[in-house]
């Protein structure tokens, strides 16, 4: 989602009389800049688990087999990265030579939701199989967890120098704003899809033998 604020029609800054009455011999550009920057804001957004019991293990293999696994599948996790960005205009117009300039307010909400665990049915009857089922599962909801904070962290750190927050001047206000939205929407894009290869490396390295093993022999002791 991409939402923008309208852009803040001031001739002058606002204040006393007097300072109103400086302003007028202050130029346009000057003006500009002082329009406050700010540092683009990145936000995680808490992870929210909904554990699902209900599905067979022969349903969870074929969703599990869309990702290109050969196992059959007792537990999967299942769960999208996502963004939501907010991109405010703040500046000055010059209703005289149609003319405005701007700085960028960006904020980016990353997200994994929906987030799902699901617990092959044939383990409900199972204590033992179901909670290791779902022990392994939530290793790999900590894998997203944590990639999703360094995520966040890294996002906040790349954008400023990837959008700038200079002073930007137009005469087409509508076209500045479509092109700076197109700018932000293909970079973020671009790092989701990046995300989703690191992703899948890190839940490979939690499928690994030893696990499987593990679970494997996990229950074998029970009377």
């Amino acid at each position: 989602m991409l939402a923008a604020a309208a852009l803040g029609a001031a001739g002058c800054d606002r204040g006393s009389p007097q300072g109103a009455i400086r302003d007028v011999f202050t130029s346009f550009e000057a003006r500009c800049q002082r329009v406050p920057a700010v540092a683009p804001e990145v936000v995680a957004v808490p992870l929210a688990v909904d554990e699902d019991h209900t599905r067979s293990e022969a349903e969870l293999t074929r969703l599990h087999a869309g990702a290109g696994s050969p196992h059959r599948t007792m537990g999967l996790t299942l769960t999208k990265l996502g963004h939501d960005a907010t991109i405010d205009f703040v500046g000055i117009t010059d209703p005289a030579r149609a003319r405005t300039c701007f700085r960028t307010q960006v904020r980016v909400e990353l997200s994994m939701r929906p987030l799902t665990v699901y617990v092959a049915r044939e383990a409900a009857d199972d204590p033992c199989l179901s909670t290791v089922i779902r022990e392994h599962e939530m290793k790999h909801v900590a894998v997203y967890d944590a990639y999703l904070q360094e995520a966040a962290e890294d996002l906040a750190q790349a954008l400023p120098a990837e959008l700038g927050n200079d002073v930007r001047y137009t005469d087409d206000e509508a076209r500045a704003r479509r092109d700076v939205e197109t700018r932000v929407k293909q970079y973020l894009s671009d790092r989701l899809r990046q995300s989703g290869r690191e992703l899948e490396l890190r839940q490979r390295s939690v499928d690994s033998p030893e696990e499987y093993a593990r679970i494997a022999a996990a229950c074998r002791a029970q009377p």
